[in-house]
C-alpha cells in the first residue's frame, strides 16, 4: 500500500509591529534623548573647565617656584579680553624664543576668563620668596560650568564657581 505524505506545515510567523507600536517606541526614544542630551553636554563643559582650572592652579604654582628658585619676583597677568595668561618673563614650552603665554579659549580648554582679581589688579606678583603680593582669584568658565582659582597666603585652591 502506498503512503501517502503528509503536506508539509509552516510555523505560523510572529505578526509585524503595527504603526502605533513603532510610533510609541520612537516617542520614548525621543523623549529620553531629549533628558539624556543636555546632560552629556554638560560634562564637555565640565572636563573643559576644569583641565583650564587645573592647568591655571599649576601655573600659579610654578611662577611661585620660579620667584623662589630665581630669587627674582614672578608676574602671571591675566587678560580676560584675549582669554589668556602670560608667566611673564618665562620662556615659552615649545620654542626658548616665546613667552609662556596659555590661551584658554582654544583646544583642550575651550573656556573664557570672567573675572581676574588680586587686590584690584589681574595680575598675580611673587616677590623673591614666592610670597603673593595680593590674595584673590582666577573666575574662568565653560558653557554654564564655572570654577574660581583661588590665593590665599599660600594655598591655591579650586573651587566651584556656580553654574551647571
Amino acid at each position: 500500500m502506498p503512503t501517502r505524505t503528509q503536506p508539509r506545515v509552516r510555523p505560523a510567523l510572529p505578526g509585524a509591529f503595527t504603526l502605533v507600536e513603532l510610533t510609541l517606541v520612537i516617542a520614548i526614544i525621543a523623549t529620553l534623548a531629549a533628558i539624556a542630551i543636555p546632560r552629556f553636554q554638560g560634562v564637555g563643559d565640565r572636563r573643559r573647565v576644569d583641565a583650564a582650572a587645573e592647568r591655571i592652579r599649576a601655573d600659579i604654582l610654578l611662577a611661585r617656584t620660579d620667584a623662589r628658585a630665581m630669587s627674582q619676583s614672578r608676574i602671571i597677568s591675566f587678560d580676560a579680553d584675549a582669554e589668556t595668561y602670560e608667566i611673564v618673563g618665562r620662556r615659552g614650552e615649545n620654542r626658548a624664543s616665546d613667552a609662556y603665554v596659555v590661551i584658554l579659549n582654544a583646544d583642550p580648554y575651550r573656556s573664557v576668563i570672567v573675572a581676574a582679581d588680586f587686590g584690584g589688579s589681574p595680575s598675580l606678583t611673587f616677590d623673591a620668596y614666592g610670597q603673593a603680593s595680593a590674595s584673590g582669584g582666577v573666575m574662568i568658565q565653560s558653557g554654564s560650568i564655572k570654577r574660581r582659582v583661588t590665593i590665599g597666603g599660600t594655598d591655591i585652591e579650586i573651587v566651584d564657581g556656580g553654574g551647571g
